[in-house]
C-alpha cells in the first residue's frame, strides 16, 4: 500500500512540473509574439504576408491572421484527401501490390 502511495505521489510531483513547463513555454512564447508585434517585424513570410495585407486593406491584423489560418487549414485537409483518395485509386489499379506497374 506504501508502494501504491509513493508512485501516485511521485506522478502527481511529475504532473505538477508537466504543467509548469507548459505554463513557462506558453509564457515565454507569448513574451515572443509581444516583442515581435511590439518591435512590428515579422520572422516568417507567412506573418509578413499577413502583415502587409493588413496594412492595404485596413482590416485588423489578427482577423487577417484568423482568416489565413482557418484557409490553411482548409487547403491542408483538401490536399490530404486529395492523396487519400490518390492513394485508394492507386491500391484498385495494383490490387494492393505496391511494386506493380500500372498498366497503360
Amino acid at each position: 500500500m506504501m508502494k501504491l502511495i509513493q508512485s501516485y505521489a511521485l506522478f502527481l510531483i511529475g504532473l505538477f512540473i508537466a504543467a509548469m513547463g507548459v505554463a513557462l513555454s506558453c509564457f515565454v512564447l507569448g513574451f515572443g509574439i509581444w516583442v515581435q508585434f511590439r518591435g512590428g517585424v515579422a520572422m516568417l513570410p507567412g506573418e509578413a504576408m499577413n502583415r502587409a495585407i493588413s496594412e492595404v486593406t485596413g482590416k485588423r491584423y489578427e482577423t487577417v491572421k484568423a482568416v489565413f489560418d482557418v484557409l490553411f487549414i482548409i487547403a491542408a485537409v483538401a490536399i490530404g484527401n486529395i492523396i487519400r483518395l490518390y492513394n485508394l485509386a492507386f491500391d484498385r489499379l495494383t490490387g494492393g501490390n505496391q511494386n506493380a506497374k500500372i498498366p497503360g
